[in-house]
């Protein structure tokens, strides 16, 4: 605190009044734990020295060097709004990191923020930087509205009360961080699954963590002030005792006598136990770890072993691991199943007093390559299923196919694993397998050839077939004269069509054609050249629709074409394109020059009503008759109002 009395000898009564106020702040802040607290005491205390009216406290933020305005009295709404934070890059902020307090007439300062400090009236201004170890911490502004400049005795008496910032940040953060770690230390105990007893040396338990409660089934009331022993069977509490005293003399390291909860249930534990001190008494802390998940994974592999070595005992393949050794027979086998003893005729004893090599293969040259290729396996040359002689103990030849894999145990010793099948009578069955194979495969290709020819001919008769069902599908569905749609086709090829087009609300449209005296034609030049007159028709208007567009035969000599994707304007356009098509053509009669036209009705679908194709065609069907009546070779589109 900085001491203010000798600067204050000019005015005894102002500086004995400012002296109290600093007395009584040192003493309130002092019995505060409250940061926020403190700050609220400061200013309130600023505020009684004459002249200041308002004021703020800004904390430092130590990573960015950002102001954050924490405490605040006297100010606006607006103006607390307005400069509650100021980013460490600011003009603000960078005033106060040079330490020194600052006193200025607000007019004198930046212009920044000019206009909010004129709306709130402050005049004389002060920004005190408030230190901790050589760092701005925090800083305190104070302003009046009423003088133009600070006096020099409240500017020591404000620096003097400033100081107590710093202190009290130190004095909080140290408690906060006290705080934060018994909460810590207290949180670590109660998450801790092992069981932990507090104990005095008078035997009498002083607290448990929750999961030892949990476990032995106690509430923390019912388990304060037992004698520890009596959580350990009745039976086996003067053991416990005897070992736990041995843990604490240091000669024994820890207790394996169960715990048993209070309902009676055994709960195997490890527990050990250390001294210390807590609530300022010398205590022993106890740690029991359960041990039944350990139990039952103990007994889960112990299980698994004996299920494996069943496994490898009852295997119908011969499985045996080996490893070298220097001494002869230079390889000595650990396991051996009984399917080795059956195939082989000898004991794991044996084999190892009597040797692999000099055993199975008494031939000595192949002694030495087998010899030699496990060697080869030894380095990574695996051997998959390869085929060798070995002679059993009671002498006989037999041929096993061997394969093998390197692992290793946990001290990185190499073992080979061998699987071993004997294939003797395999091998025999199968050459008489291959000698009835090979009167088979002749029975069969003679078989074969006579299936071919029969393929062959079957194989006409279903093209022929397929043939009359493509003409009479095409007699189903395309007129047989002009090789249009016929009307039953594309009234379903246009259900479907209409169906997207309503979905997605796509465009559509239908033409419907008719040859303008027609039935003259049929009278003048007779049936045939109306015939072929129908059927250049349609090969005109195949050549300039789209592939997307369906024609088909209404009847007689009406024709009609769906046009998806097509709007108003397109399908009439295409209507009129069609009309010239026609006029301007002589030579679709065949055998007769004729000068022929058409009328053309136009409807477009309605996709967001109810209409349906028939209606669809219904109303280009009315459009064409319209055409007709207005004096034909023209093209008429429907509407409500009728055709135009």
């Amino acid at each position: 605190m900085v001491d203010v009395s000798e600067r204050l000898t000019a005015e005894p009564h102002r500086a004995e009044e400012l002296l109290l106020i600093e007395r009584d702040l040192s003493l309130a802040v002092s019995a505060s734990s409250s940061l926020i607290e403190v700050l609220d005491l400061l200013l309130s205390a600023m505020c009684l020295i004459g002249g200041i009216d308002c004021g703020g406290v800004y904390l430092v933020d130590p990573s960015t060097g950002a102001l954050r305005l924490v405490a605040h009295t006297g100010l606006s709404p607006e103006f607390v709004e307005r400069s509650s934070r100021y980013d460490g890059g600011s003009s603000q902020a960078q005033r106060v990191m040079a330490s020194a307090p600052i006193y200025v007439l607000s007019t004198n300062l930046p212009a920044t923020d000019l206009d909010l400090r004129e709306r709130e009236g402050l005049r004389a201004i002060a920004v005190i930087p408030v230190t901790l170890k050589g760092e701005v911490v925090a800083v305190l502004n104070l302003a009046s509205r009423t003088l133009d400049e600070i006096p020099a005795i409240v500017r020591s008496a404000v620096e003097g009360m400033a100081s107590q910032i710093a202190g009290a940040l130190a004095r909080v953060t140290a408690e906060n961080a006290l705080r934060e770690s018994e909460q810590n230390l207290q949180a670590m105990f109660d998450a801790l699954n092992d069981l932990v007893f507090i104990f005095d040396h008078e035997g009498s338990i002083l607290h448990t963590n929750p999961a030892a409660r949990r476990r032995l089934g106690y509430t923390a009331e019912e388990i304060l002030g037992l004698d520890p022993f009596e959580v350990h069977p009745p039976e086996r509490r003067g053991e416990a005792a005897l070992i736990i005293a041995g843990i604490v003399a240091g000669e024994v390291e820890l207790c394996a006598i169960p715990l048993q909860a209070k309902d009676g249930t055994i709960i195997p534990a490890e527990t050990h136990v250390t001294q210390g001190r807590w609530s300022e008494r010398d205590v022993l802390f106890g740690v029991s770890r359960d041990m039944t998940e350990h139990k039952r994974i103990e007994e889960r592999l112990r299980d698994e072993l004996s299920f494996r070595t069943a496994v490898v005992d009852h295997a119908a393949e011969g499985l045996c691991v080996c490893h070298q050794i220097p001494d002869f027979p230079h390889v000595c086998f650990t396991v051996w199943n009984e399917r080795m003893r059956e195939i082989t005729g000898y004991t794991m004893e044996e084999i190892n007093r009597t040797g692999w090599y000099q055993t199975m293969y008494p031939d000595p040259e192949v002694s030495e390559r087998a010899r030699l290729r496990m060697e080869g396996m030894r380095l990574g040359d695996d051997i998959r299923a390869e085929e060798w002689d070995i002679v059993r103990a009671d002498g006989k030849d037999r041929t096993f196919s061997i394969s093998t894999s390197i692992v290793k145990d946990d001290g990185g010793t190499p073992h080979v694993l061998a699987m071993m099948l004997d294939l003797t009578d395999r091998k025999r069955a199968t050459t008489i397998i291959e000698r009835h194979q090979q009167v088979l495969e002749e029975t069969v290709a003679r078989r074969t050839a006579e299936l071919q020819m029969a393929n062959e001919a079957l194989n006409l008769e279903i093209g022929e077939r397929k043939r009359t069902e493509a003409e009479l599908h095409e007699l189903a569905t395309r007129d047989s004269l002009t090789g249009a749609l016929t009307r039953r086709r594309f009234f379903d090829l246009a259900e479907q069509i209409g169906k997207q087009a309503r979905r997605y609300g796509h465009s559509l449209a239908a033409l419907m054609i008719d040859v303008d005296n027609f039935k003259a034609i049929n009278d003048e030049h007779g049936h045939g050249v109306g015939d072929e007159t129908l059927v250049g028709l349609v090969g005109l208007i195949r050549q300039h629709v789209r592939e997307v567009d369906i024609l088909g035969r209404y009847g007689g000599d009406e024709l009609v074409i769906l046009m998806p994707e097509t709007v108003e304007g397109a399908a009439v356009r295409s209507a009129e394109r069609l009309c010239g098509l026609v006029r301007g053509s002589t030579s679709m009669g065949g055998r007769a020059a004729i000068q022929l036209s058409v009328s053309i009705g136009v409807a477009v679908f309605d996709t967001g009503g109810d209409e349906s194709i028939e209606d669809l065609v219904f109303r280009a069907d009315g459009a064409m008759y319209l055409a007709k009546q207005g004096g034909r070779d023209r093209v008429c589109r429907w509407t409500p109002d009728g055709c135009h």
